[in-house]
């Protein structure tokens, strides 16, 4: 859950002054106060004001920011967190355009230098939409913004920006390659020789790989890199991403994608040219993890999974005991009640040798019942294009009859 640092602003002044003491200070400072909009009710007015307050205004008996003193104030606070605090005093007051939205995050672009910001928003306003223009100021906090204060919304029909077009069209293809369906088993390469050269090529360049030649050398390329360097380049991940690692091998190296959201998750289209920066996109731009659909049960669910080469090797790594056993039983796991139904993958890949029984089994469904004699593989073939009948003289009504 994202930390709502203004939160812990405002509780921190609601304790250093009293009540009195605010609405003396809203007095005193209200006619420097640089974000007045004209018509705003009084709770907009105080949000905008405040925001402002422990945001910007520096105060004149320390010369000092609210952050700067809530983080002198705080020495129990990690490194990490009082950059984070100190770092909101860059805030950008600007014109901006809504190029993308996913519920509460937004890619949005400075009309005036043509910069993009990710924001998350503290709850998803309706009235957000791609090709919005905001008018407003936003702060960091880490490797996200935030909106401050009151922003003036307008719409237009027209297109704003193309890049709105654009993003649009990378959404759609970035849709299409998360909906290739793969195995539980699948390897690597099997996975990146389905990925377009755009992908590929950034992998190579997040890699110090060669970007010529042949798409399937490259994809070789990029497997044997890994398999040789991966502590090296686990170790060179964000912080977050290799969180996002651990928690994906506590699951058995595969989690449903939704799990991973709160990581950070957003690429492009142009891995090429913009390669991704976000917690989740940097694991897939080094081949950790592939995204697609996933089998469970009876259905297909977007997962997140760690290729086989991939887990092997981390298996030679330091983890804990038994970690690698719990993976490798939730991986070769049936995903049916039906015995056998896993074994395919199993004896193609060799898994498990020292166990003797190992043959393949088909699950029957229902309509077994009207077919009665063994039938060789071409004369199915011809039943199912209709160029033969094969079933027996059982009276067989209507599907949905059977379903009542």
């Amino acid at each position: 859950m994202k930390e709502d640092i203004l939160l812990e602003l405002y509780d921190y002044c609601s304790k250093k002054y009293s009540k009195k003491e605010m609405a003396e200070l809203l007095y005193k400072f209200e006619e420097e106060f640089p974000y007045h909009i004209e018509g705003i009710d009084k709770q907009n007015f105080i949000r905008n004001y405040m925001d402002w307050f422990v945001l910007e205004k520096i105060m004149p008996e320390t010369g000092k920011r609210i952050t700067e003193s809530y983080v002198e104030e705080h020495p129990e606070l990690d490194e990490e967190k009082k950059q984070k605090i100190l770092n909101t005093k860059n805030l950008i007051v600007s014109k901006f355009v809504v190029i993308s939205k996913d519920i509460l995050n937004l890619k949005i672009k400075n009309m005036k230098d043509g910069s993009y910001y990710n924001v998350v928003q503290a709850s998803n306003n309706p009235q957000i939409q791609p090709n919005t223009m905001i008018i407003g100021r936003i702060f960091p906090y880490g490797n996200i913004y935030s909106f401050a204060g009151t922003m003036i919304l307008q719409h237009t029909p027209m297109i704003i920006d193309p890049d709105i077009m654009m993003h649009a069209y990378e959404k759609k293809e970035i849709e299409r390659m998360e909906n290739i369906p793969f195995s539980p088993s699948a390897k690597l390469t099997a996975v990146l020789n389905k990925y377009p050269f755009q992908w590929i090529d950034g992998m190579c360049e997040a890699l110090s790989l060669d970007t010529g030649g042949r798409k399937n050398e490259k994809v070789k390329g990029i497997a044997e890199k890994l398999v040789a360097e991966l502590p090296a380049i686990i170790n060179k991940l964000p912080e977050q991403s290799r969180n996002a690692l651990k928690l994906m091998m506590k699951n058995g190296g595969a989690i449903r994608y939704n799990m991973l959201k709160e990581y950070g998750d957003e690429i492009s289209w142009w891995w090429n040219n913009h390669p991704p920066t976000s917690a989740i996109g940097a694991l897939r731009l080094y081949g950790l993890i592939v995204v697609g659909k996933m089998p469970q049960g009876s259905k297909l669910y977007k997962m997140a999974m760690i290729p086989k080469e991939i887990i092997e090797e981390l298996q030679k790594m330091n983890l804990p005991p038994g970690e690698y056993e719990r993976m490798f039983k939730s991986l070769t796991g049936k995903a049916c009640l039906c015995n056998d139904l896993g074994e395919g993958v199993i004896i193609k890949n060799n898994v498990m040798p020292n166990i003797q029984k190992r043959f393949s089994a088909v699950c029957p469904g229902p309509n077994l019942a009207y077919f009665s004699k063994i039938v060789s593989l071409a004369e199915m073939i011809g039943h199912i294009y209709g160029r033969i009948n094969l079933l027996n003289p059982t009276y067989r009504p209507n599907m949905f009859i059977n379903e009542l």
